[in-house]
């Protein structure tokens, strides 16, 4: 059968995303596809993910074999390097990634999956679901102690039950498929899915469009809604469609220079990671208006940049604080963002900055350390509550952590998740009418 393909792989517009940790692979010749999502943030989560892309490429351009067979065999080996490696090397401890594959052979294709990528089909004006999310959000919807809505803002939204690398043996689910004349077939992550909901999905899937301007257009949707996270998508059209000389030439051209120059070569014994990957395929760039009406001055700008290096100091001293710079500030001293990465997009002082990198790191205990001494001298500050409410709340300090969040909803009822946060306390202590109250407000405000 005809396959014609279209992939796309971005970091997305969130600046606390230094890295692309999401990778494709498409061999088509082989009839191989995966996505993979890179657990683990600073950890090194891109190594993981493009651990599997390695594996995958290896055995499926090695000798010819049963490819049932080799797609389980790729999925084994991947785990255990990743398990292997993150064991191993304590700067890629607890790295991990999901996975989404699709094999086909002639007319009939195997799907497995770990984690919350997907893969869609669409076939005959309908959408189907081929995976089912392995996350605690999904088990809640699943079992009607969730809706839907809530469950799309719910702060748990990105933890997931299943990952290749968190054990030495991996639990994956394996279905098969019947591939017909004219189905298209969408493997992505969850930086598409988490802005674009099925039924949008569908409508763009049956438009009569090249699968490589299809990806683009769903890039282009997800950075008009904000581009929270790394989106990666492979469009899979099996049968002839027909699409149009000129269309077909330009997308194929692109879809080329995707294909060729996703893969990074990783070498998992020496490779220390610094923030960003070796290779970022298409990440974005926020450039600086220069119009010659702008009145800048050299003075300025230089001023700026000694600022800017200021800041970078206390960067440092806080590993990987999110920084103190708002984007209109860069501008206004025309930084270009992508030369100065460890810029940050909020306003926020060193030591608030730090304990968010103490909670993103779960290490709870400290952090409410440092956010209780906090709180007395920024009593004012919603954020430090918020913080400390998280905190306290992981620790199971269930009143302290209510106590902490209603002060943080006083300040600033807007601040993102603090009242789906109350409710996770309030469900804990079994106080049901303050946590229907506290969803209630979660809706207001989303």
């Amino acid at each position: 059968m005809q396959l014609t393909i279209g992939t796309i792989t971005d970091r997305g517009l969130n600046p606390k995303r230094a890295a692309n940790e999401d990778r494709l692979l498409a061999l088509a010749d082989r009839g191989v596809f995966l996505v993979a999502d890179g657990v683990g943030g600073r950890r090194a989560g891109q190594v993981a993910s493009q651990t599997v892309v390695d594996v995958f490429t290896e055995i499926f351009n090695g000798d010819e074999g049963n490819p049932r067979a080799r797609l389980e065999a790729a999925i084994t080996e991947s785990n255990r390097r990743i398990f292997d490696a993150s064991v191993e090397d304590a700067e890629l401890s607890g790295m991990a990634t999901t996975l989404v594959a699709l094999l086909i052979d002639v007319s009939d294709a195997v799907v497995a999956h770990a984690g919350d990528s997907r893969l869609y089909r669409y076939e005959r004006g309908a959408l189907h679901c081929e995976t089912e999310d392995h996350s605690e959000i999904h088990d809640e919807v699943r079992k009607g102690l969730l809706s839907p809505a809530l469950a799309a803002q719910d702060p748990r939204r990105n933890i997931i039950t299943r990952a290749l690398g968190v054990e030495p043996e991996i639990d994956v689910d394996y279905k098969s498929v019947q591939i017909r004349e004219g189905a298209r077939m969408l493997l992505c992550s969850d930086g598409i899915t988490r802005h674009i909901p099925d039924s949008e999905l569908e409508t763009l899937l049956e438009l009569h469009m090249h699968p490589q301007k299809l990806c683009a257009e769903l890039k282009r949707i997800c950075y008009e809604r904000g581009a929270q996270d790394n989106l990666t998508a492979i469009i899979v059209d099996c049968g002839s469609f027909g699409y149009g000389a000129a269309s077909v030439d330009a997308a194929s051209a692109a879809n080329g220079a995707v294909a060729s120059g996703s893969r990074i070569e990783v070498d998992l014994r020496e490779r220390r990671i610094s923030g960003a990957p070796a290779e970022e395929s298409k990440s974005p760039v926020l450039q600086a208006s220069e119009s010659p009406a702008s009145g800048r001055s050299w003075v300025v700008r230089l001023c700026g940049l000694a600022a800017l290096a200021s800041v970078a100091f206390v960067s440092y001293h806080y590993r990987d604080a999110i920084s103190v710079w708002s984007e209109d500030q860069l501008k206004r001293f025309g930084v270009n963002r992508s030369h100065s990465p460890a810029i940050g997009p909020q306003a926020v002082d060193p030591e608030l900055a730090a304990a968010r990198v103490l909670i993103e790191e779960k290490r709870y205990d400290k952090a409410r350390e440092q956010l209780a001494a906090l709180s007395a001298r920024r009593a004012q500050n919603a954020e430090v509550h918020y913080l400390l409410g998280r905190a306290n709340l992981e620790l199971k300090n269930y009143p302290e952590a209510i106590g902490a969040l209603n002060e943080a909803a006083r300040l600033d009822a807007a601040l993102p998740d603090v009242y789906l946060y109350l409710a996770r306390a309030y469900e804990a202590i079994g106080d049901r009418r303050m946590k229907e109250e506290s969803l209630r407000r979660a809706e207001m405000v989303r």
